[in-house]
């Protein structure tokens, strides 16, 4: 997990949008993957299968 979610070279396409997003793209014939949702809160936080956090330690690259 910690190089999946801190790692470079990431080339797939992330995004927003409503709940019934997919199955709209989906009846076009645009297959995408539900990863999360968004919540209010302070931080970025990544849960496992039993809602427990994943605690990264190392983060990406920063640009100066």
């Amino acid at each position: 997990w910690h190089v999946i979610v801190s790692g470079g070279d990431d080339y797939e396409l992330v995004f927003t949008g409503k709940a019934d997003l997919q199955d709209v793209l989906m009846d076009v014939g645009v297959n995408i993957t539900a990863i999360g949702k968004i919540i209010a809160g302070k931080s970025v936080r990544l849960i496992d299968a039993n809602g427990g956090d994943i605690r990264i330690k190392k983060t990406g690259y920063r640009h100066a």
